[in-house]
């Protein structure tokens, strides 16, 4: 029911609708002044995607190989012998370096930019390496350069925003700070304004007018 287990990055769920259907809200919305940004959980893939069964089915010939970490030369998934996303063997985790990855992966993102959304929210981007995100960064703002991108990091992100990967982030610390104060009480004003100061200090200006500023989430 989560939907983090992408079986097709290029078919819209039927659940959610049709590719048309996406059209007509980013249209409907534009009309209104309202941005869509899409979730792309590219750190990990399902179980049940094509690539991964191939993978499953031909082990070292398959083409998909190099897109997961297997330690071995078949799939065993009984025994789990590859990475995942946590411990979720239905979620194994995707090797973004890999070239055939790396470029379908890109290919998807400008793809639902080319339909008009205006940006990406990125799942687990803590888990996802730098140099992926560098030249993710740069294929997309060069061909949508007022596309947003924002990463999920849970803690200080300061090493993703030095103007090469994200524009900002979830802002995880700032929600932490305010219910620390508001509903569990474990620090009062001096120390709530402290940690507030630090996240100014650590990220950028121009970073922080970018962060989504959350109180909760699905999370």
């Amino acid at each position: 029911n989560h939907k983090y287990d992408t079986l097709d990055y290029m078919q819209i769920d039927p659940q959610f609708g049709t590719e048309e259907d996406l059209k007509n809200l980013i249209a409907k919305a534009h009309e209104h002044g309202i941005k869509i940004v899409l979730d792309a959980v590219f750190n990990h893939i399902s179980y049940e995607s094509a690539q991964f069964q191939d993978a499953l089915r031909n082990g070292k010939e398959s083409k998909y190989w190099d897109w997961f970490f297997v330690d071995g030369d078949k799939i065993d998934v009984e025994r789990k012998n590859y990475q995942t996303f946590s411990i979720a063997r239905f979620m194994p985790k995707l090797n973004v370096l890999s070239p055939s990855c790396k470029e379908y992966l890109i290919g998807v993102a400008l793809h639902y930019l080319d339909l008009g959304i205006d940006g990406w929210r990125l799942d687990v981007a803590d888990e996802v390496s730098h140099p992926f995100w560098r030249e993710f960064r740069s294929r997309i703002k060069a061909k949508h350069p007022e596309a947003i991108i924002i990463g999920e990091h849970w803690h200080n992100a300061h090493s993703f925003l030095n103007g090469d990967e994200f524009d900002g982030v979830m802002n995880y610390p700032v929600k932490y700070a305010i219910s620390d104060y508001l509903a569990s009480k474990k620090n009062d004003a001096k120390k709530t304004a402290e940690r507030l100061n630090y996240l100014f200090t650590t990220y950028r200006y121009e970073n922080l007018c970018a962060c989504l500023n959350l109180l909760d989430s699905h999370d």
